[in-house]
């Protein structure tokens, strides 16, 4: 089991952009609690918020190296998730 991390944030300061790596545990029991995160995945990945993966009943999730991690698991939020902040679902 990792630490208390979420996760990781990158920064791109060309376009000073965040995205976000979450990953998959945390998704599941804190970010997601009290709702289904595979619903919750499916969506975002719909929208675009969140890249979408190859693995066939969890698009939601990528697998990407991360420092100290290896490879792994994450939800990888991207930052289209914060250009459509007046609009409502």
């Amino acid at each position: 089991m990792r630490s208390d991390r979420t996760g990781y944030r990158r920064h791109d300061p060309a376009t000073d952009t965040v995205e976000y790596y979450v990953f998959n545990e945390v998704w599941k029991s804190r970010v997601c609690k009290g709702f289904d995160a595979a619903a919750v995945g499916r969506m975002l990945a719909a929208r675009g918020y969140i890249e979408r993966g190859t693995e066939a009943g969890r698009e939601w999730l990528v697998k990407v190296n991360l420092p100290s991690e290896g490879r792994a698991r994450v939800v990888h939020i991207l930052p289209t998730i914060w250009d459509d902040e007046g609009e409502t679902a």
